[in-house]
Protein backbone atom coordinates (compact mmCIF):
# COMPACT_ATOMS: atom_id res chain seq x y z
CA UNK A 1 0.00 0.00 0.00
CA UNK A 2 0.80 3.80 0.43
CA UNK A 3 1.49 5.62 2.95
CA UNK A 4 0.90 9.06 3.04
CA UNK A 5 2.18 12.05 5.01
CA UNK A 6 0.87 15.61 4.51
CA UNK A 7 3.73 17.90 4.59
CA UNK A 8 2.82 20.90 6.18
CA UNK A 9 6.12 23.27 6.60
CA UNK A 10 5.80 24.40 3.23
CA UNK A 11 7.50 27.89 2.05
CA UNK A 12 5.95 29.58 -0.77
CA UNK A 13 7.59 32.62 -2.80
CA UNK A 14 5.91 34.66 -5.54
CA UNK A 15 8.61 34.37 -8.58
CA UNK A 16 5.89 36.32 -10.53
CA UNK A 17 2.46 37.32 -10.29
CA UNK A 18 1.32 34.13 -12.14
CA UNK A 19 3.54 32.35 -10.63
CA UNK A 20 4.88 30.79 -7.16
CA UNK A 21 8.20 28.81 -6.04
CA UNK A 22 7.09 25.89 -3.68
CA UNK A 23 9.59 24.03 -1.74
CA UNK A 24 9.30 22.26 1.55
CA UNK A 25 11.80 19.47 3.70
CA UNK A 26 11.75 15.97 3.01
CA UNK A 27 10.16 14.11 5.67
CA UNK A 28 11.20 11.43 8.14
CA UNK A 29 11.16 8.03 6.64
CA UNK A 30 11.23 7.41 3.00
CA UNK A 31 9.32 9.06 0.26
CA UNK A 32 8.73 7.89 -3.26
CA UNK A 33 7.24 10.95 -4.43
CA UNK A 34 5.39 13.84 -3.60
CA UNK A 35 1.99 14.74 -4.50
CA UNK A 36 1.75 18.87 -4.80
CA UNK A 37 -2.28 19.62 -5.58
CA UNK A 38 -3.30 23.66 -6.11
CA UNK A 39 -6.52 24.97 -6.09
CA UNK A 40 -7.88 28.81 -6.13
CA UNK A 41 -10.62 30.40 -8.29
CA UNK A 42 -12.26 27.96 -11.39
CA UNK A 43 -8.58 25.59 -11.40
CA UNK A 44 -7.75 22.82 -8.92
CA UNK A 45 -4.97 20.65 -10.45
CA UNK A 46 -2.17 18.06 -8.98
CA UNK A 47 1.37 16.89 -9.93
CA UNK A 48 3.64 14.41 -8.80
CA UNK A 49 7.13 15.12 -8.24
CA UNK A 50 10.41 14.02 -6.83
CA UNK A 51 11.98 16.69 -5.53
CA UNK A 52 11.08 18.72 -2.93
CA UNK A 53 10.12 21.53 -4.65
CA UNK A 54 8.49 23.13 -7.67
CA UNK A 55 7.21 26.23 -9.75
CA UNK A 56 3.41 26.44 -9.91
CA UNK A 57 2.89 28.41 -13.12
CA UNK A 58 -0.01 29.72 -15.15
CA UNK A 59 -1.90 31.28 -12.37
CA UNK A 60 -4.10 34.55 -11.64
CA UNK A 61 -2.93 37.22 -10.57
CA UNK A 62 -4.21 38.16 -7.18
CA UNK A 63 -6.08 35.18 -6.91
CA UNK A 64 -6.25 33.42 -3.27
CA UNK A 65 -4.34 29.89 -3.65
CA UNK A 66 -4.31 26.96 -1.56
CA UNK A 67 -1.03 24.54 -1.83
CA UNK A 68 -1.02 21.08 0.04
CA UNK A 69 1.82 18.59 -0.68
CA UNK A 70 1.62 15.12 0.57
CA UNK A 71 4.73 12.83 0.62
CA UNK A 72 3.70 9.64 -0.89
CA UNK A 73 5.93 6.15 -0.33
CA UNK A 74 5.47 2.98 -1.25
CA UNK A 75 6.18 0.20 1.29
CA UNK A 76 7.70 -3.41 1.20
CA UNK A 77 4.56 -5.20 0.37
CA UNK A 78 3.97 -2.99 -2.84
CA UNK A 79 5.38 -3.71 -6.38
CA UNK A 80 6.94 -1.01 -7.20
CA UNK A 81 8.63 -0.79 -11.02
CA UNK A 82 10.60 2.07 -12.17
CA UNK A 83 11.67 2.47 -15.71
CA UNK A 84 13.75 4.97 -17.44
CA UNK A 85 13.33 6.17 -21.03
Amino acid sequence: GLSKIKITNLSVFNVTTSSLFVYWTKPKGSSSFYRIHWKGGEISLQRNVSETYLTISNLTAGEQYTITVTAVAADKHSCYIHKDH
